[in-house]
């Protein structure tokens, strides 16, 4: 569950094809699926989602700053235009009171706040870049129960409201359950089948196991 999304957004290099919106997407180029407007926020916070020795601030603006003209003062000299500081520090304060981010300031280092807190700045990040589509591994893993109801909430909201596409991978099927419309289940590398999200418990475990319900009823019947 965490190489699909990597070889999306094209950390991890690949053979095959892509499709997005009906359109090739080439792989194993991270410029092309931001350009696309993928945005990936990988299982592994600290590891591949943050700048720990960095500000928040810096975090949070750190993807649209470098992915397109958001914080440019002029657009259209593009890498020549000096950059809007001032409409910085006014997004960080923005998505930190949106957020609920807890922290003594926006300049406060990412290293310093709780997992809670870590993950919705990676969160919040992704979304400044407008995505169409949000790849989001394990999304409460490490964090407090308040800050789970709030970005499993959030990710509600997103799809409900904004109709933005949710992709996520996540251990917990309980979550799953809670948010999604149908789940992918995988089994040795392969998608072995697609349930509803109301789907009973039975068949999820024989799912995770590798088997289905069709196939048991099958096998009964042979025994007998």
């Amino acid at each position: 569950q965490s190489i699909f999304s990597e070889i999306i957004s094209g950390t991890v290099r690949c053979q095959g094809q892509v499709r997005f919106c009906g359109k090739p997407l080439p792989v194993n180029e991270v410029h092309n699926t931001l350009k696309a407007g993928i945005a990936i926020l990988p299982e592994d916070r600290k590891g591949r989602s943050l700048l720990l020795n960095r500000s928040i601030e810096s975090n949070l603006c750190f993807t649209a700053l470098h992915t397109g003209q958001r914080y440019l003062k002029f657009p259209k000299l593009r890498r020549l235009s000096p950059i809007n500081r001032h409409k910085i520090s006014q997004d960080a304060c923005h998505e930190i009171e949106r957020w609920q981010i807890k922290c003594a300031s926006p300049k406060q280092s990412v290293n310093e706040l709780s997992g809670g807190n870590q993950q919705k700045v990676c969160l919040a990040r992704a979304l400044m870049t407008d995505p169409k589509l949000l790849f989001i591994g394990e999304p409460t893993r490490g964090i407090d129960l308040h800050a789970k109801e709030l970005i499993l909430d959030a990710l509600l909201k997103l799809n409900q409201q904004e109709r933005m596409t949710l992709v996520i991978a996540s251990s917990e099927l309980d979550e799953l359950r809670r948010i999604c419309d149908r789940i992918v289940v995988m089994y040795e590398g392969k998608i072995h089948c697609i349930l509803d999200a109301t789907a009973s418990p039975e068949a999820f475990s024989l799912a995770i196991a590798g088997q289905t319900q069709r196939k048991e009823a099958t096998d009964a019947t042979r025994a007998r």
